[in-house]
């Protein structure tokens, strides 16, 4: 399996239901790890740890 992992290196990173979808008013905490499922230049898929799901700016996430 590939189990890419990836921190969040923005502080205004919005967790979205989709690649366009409106955020789910989820920000997530500069420095947080998630694990990285999909993604491009624009949109990423990631998992936080207790296993939800959502896609970030591609900007907002690096992979470590």
């Amino acid at each position: 399996a590939d189990q890419r992992v990836g921190v969040v290196v923005s502080s205004q990173a919005m967790l979205r239901d989709g690649r366009h979808e409106i955020a789910q008013g989820k920000t997530l905490a500069e420095g947080l790890e998630v694990r990285i499922l999909d993604g491009d230049l624009a949109w990423t898929q990631v998992e936080l740890a207790d296993g939800q799901r959502g896609w970030v700016d591609s900007k907002s996430v690096k992979q470590i």
